[in-house]
C-alpha cells in the first residue's frame, strides 16, 4: 500500500458525517475517525492479496475534559472495535466485515444489508 499515508472517506449518506480511514505504512497502523461519535479507533493492519484486515487496539473518545483512551476488548465488540475486513479495489475500500456477531437479534443479517465504500481522498 503506497504512499506512506492514505486517507479514505465514506460517502454513503449526505445527511451523516463521513467516516475516515487513515492507513499508515511505516509502521502499519490505522485510525478510523468517526466525527458523529467524537472518537476514533486506532490499531494495526495487514494485507493479504486484495484484502485488508484492521485489528483494533484502542478506542479513543473526545470528551469535554480531554481524550480518553481505552484498550479494545473483543468481549463486548462494537461496529468499530471488531476486526474489519476490507477489499481493495483500485482507489476504493469495500467493507466486507461480518457484523452478525454484533447484531445477533436482527432477523436479517447486518452483513447482508449494506457494504460501506470508502474512496481515497489523498493522491498516491
Amino acid at each position: 500500500m503506497a504512499p506512506y499515508m492514505s486517507v479514505f472517506k465514506s460517502d454513503e449518506n449526505p445527511n451523516i458525517p463521513s467516516v475516515y480511514i487513515v492507513l499508515k505504512t511505516h509502521p502499519t497502523s490505522y485510525e478510523i475517525y468517526t466525527p458523529l461519535l467524537y472518537g476514533s479507533v486506532i490499531g494495526d493492519w495487514t494485507q493479504s492479496k486484495d484484502t485488508l484486515y484492521l485489528y483494533p487496539k484502542y478506542d479513543v473518545q473526545n470528551r469535554g475534559d480531554g481524550l480518553k483512551f481505552r484498550v479494545v476488548s473483543q468481549e463486548n465488540p462494537t461496529m468499530l472495535t471488531i476486526t474489519h475486513k476490507l477489499l481493495v479495489k483500485q482507489d476504493e475500500l469495500l467493507d466486507v466485515t461480518n457484523y452478525d456477531s454484533i447484531f445477533k437479534d436482527m432477523s436479517m443479517p447486518y452483513s447482508k444489508i449494506d457494504s460501506t465504500v470508502y474512496r481515497r481522498v489523498t493522491s498516491p
